[in-house]
């Protein structure tokens, strides 16, 4: 309100549309003569950043953007699309974690930053009572495609995997001393989420609260042994049906 600020720059990253700034390309003609043209739509927006020769991939700026929101995914994620032949880098695929309290907010935050780029968003969620509603919201203010995102079927994250997983993953962190058993699970898994179990478990053996990044990434290496070793009748998982989804966007 008070001044104003004039960047010049060779990357399309600080190009943006709003109420607040104004975007120009300066080139010259045919006759040496410079010429300043607004830039004014998406598609102008688009057409500047194929001229330049970009790709999304400076800062959040990839072809596809996926919004997480646990430690568990950030650490599970690249081991399955490893395994699954999927270079998210070569693709132009960034994941970023949503950490904290708030985090829809968050997450809508980065999509009114990048709405008027050609950067595909998709965001995965914990299912809780109102996220259909709160996705709907983001969905109605043209932030989101509808086809866009995913949804925990079982809950967290962690819900969506078997109890042979979960305690697999469990032992190889802590030990058989945790004392875990795949029934036991089963059974408390019907009024709990599986987070809330085990670290009621780690709590009561004294092993202190659960190390998430470091059980998402054994998640990820049981699956990946999974898909390297058991070629026959293998149901897929839910992150594994996730991330095939994501990549067929592109």
């Amino acid at each position: 309100e008070k001044g104003q600020i004039f960047i010049t720059t060779h990357s399309s990253i600080f190009t943006s549309k709003d109420e607040k700034s104004n975007t120009f390309l300066v080139t010259k003609n045919r006759n040496n003569e410079t010429e300043i043209n607004q830039i004014k739509n998406k598609e102008d927006f688009i057409a500047i950043k194929n001229e330049l020769g970009h790709k999304n991939i400076d800062l959040f700026f990839y072809d596809m953007i996926i919004f997480i929101e646990g430690d568990s995914e950030e650490k599970a994620f690249p081991i399955i699309t490893n395994v699954l032949n999927y270079d998210f880098d070569e693709l132009g695929i960034k994941i970023i974690n949503i950490k904290g309290k708030d985090k829809i907010k968050r997450i809508k935050e980065f999509l009114e930053y990048i709405k008027d780029s050609d950067v595909i968003p998709f965001i995965i969620v914990d299912k809780t009572k109102d996220i259909e509603d709160k996705v709907n919201d983001l969905i109605k203010a043209k932030l989101l495609s509808e086809d866009n995102y995913h949804i925990w079927s079982k809950g967290d994250f962690e819900d969506c995997f078997s109890e042979q997983h979960i305690t697999k993953a469990i032992t190889e962190i802590y030990g058989s001393g945790i004392d875990l058993t795949e029934d036991e699970l089963r059974e408390k898994r019907k009024n709990k989420p599986t987070v809330k179990i085990i670290e009621e478990k780690l709590y009561v053996k004294n092993l202190g609260s659960l190390n998430k990044p470091a059980f998402g990434e054994e998640l990820g290496l049981i699956i990946k042994n999974d898909i390297e070793n058991i070629k026959e009748k293998r149901q897929e998982t839910e992150i594994e049906e996730v991330l095939q989804k994501i990549v067929k966007k592109l």
